[in-house]
């Protein structure tokens, strides 16, 4: 999922971006906007938001083998690992999969028949 960067531009710099923009609301068209004007395409722009998108829901996660590789992956790997170090972030990003309370921690699980409780 590598995609060329603009000189200056580095994946993390796009997780990062992606990231807080989504965090504060930002629409994703401005996200896309904003990407082009760093010099991405459009198709560019919306792979590198996909994947760093990616990896913060990854990161909700409670396994571990969810992590993305720095090779191939390198965009969600670093919104992988920022989301991984503020779990709140998460939360902001995708309240309804992971709500506030989502502490990363393993889940309790319950046997399947006591699906009432």
């Amino acid at each position: 999922m590598n995609i060329p960067l603009p000189e200056g531009v580095t994946a993390e710099k796009i997780a990062e971006f992606v990231l807080s923009s989504a965090a504060t609301g930002e629409s994703h068209d401005a996200r896309i906007e904003k990407l082009r004007l760093w010099g991405l395409t459009t198709d560019d722009a919306e792979l590198a938001c996909d994947r760093a998108l990616g990896g913060a829901f990854r990161a909700g996660t409670v396994s571990s083998a969810n992590e993305p590789s720095a090779e191939k992956d390198p965009i969600a790997y670093f919104s992988y690992h920022r989301c991984r170090t503020n779990r709140a972030l998460i939360s902001t990003i995708f309240p309804e999969e992971f709500p506030a309370t989502h502490s990363g921690g393993p889940e309790v699980r319950r046997s399947w028949w006591k699906f009432w409780e």
